[in-house]
């Protein structure tokens, strides 16, 4: 984070690129160098880097578990969760927990 927000811009472009390329590695089962390249570029790595860090830092918003556990706020309403395959970053478990969570969900893998 103090890369990220720090005064030194070759340090947040190095962290940002670190970052961001990273996620353009894991975006499937196999790397796309086009994925890499594009989420490379320095004004998107460090938008993306920066956002992303900003929620993790602050826990994305949420107390632990409090998507699941207030999940009977919205259990009434239909709802899609859309899983990709070979997703890499959001783990299956996550998705079917949430599944399992929310009656009224279907799970698509």
């Amino acid at each position: 984070h103090k890369r990220l927000t720090g005064n030194d811009q070759i340090a947040q472009m190095h962290a940002a690129k670190a970052w961001s390329g990273w996620e353009g590695r894991m975006l499937g089962l196999c790397p796309s160098p086009q994925h890499v390249e594009r989420f490379s570029e320095p004004q998107r790595a460090l938008s993306i880097a920066r956002i992303e860090c900003h929620y993790f830092t602050n826990n994305s918003f949420l107390e632990p578990n409090q998507l699941i556990r207030d999940m009977h706020k919205i259990a009434h309403l239909p709802g899609v969760i859309i899983h990709g395959r070979y997703d890499m970053i959001c783990t299956l478990d996550n998705a079917w927990e949430l599944h399992q969570a929310w009656p009224n969900s279907e799970l698509q893998v």
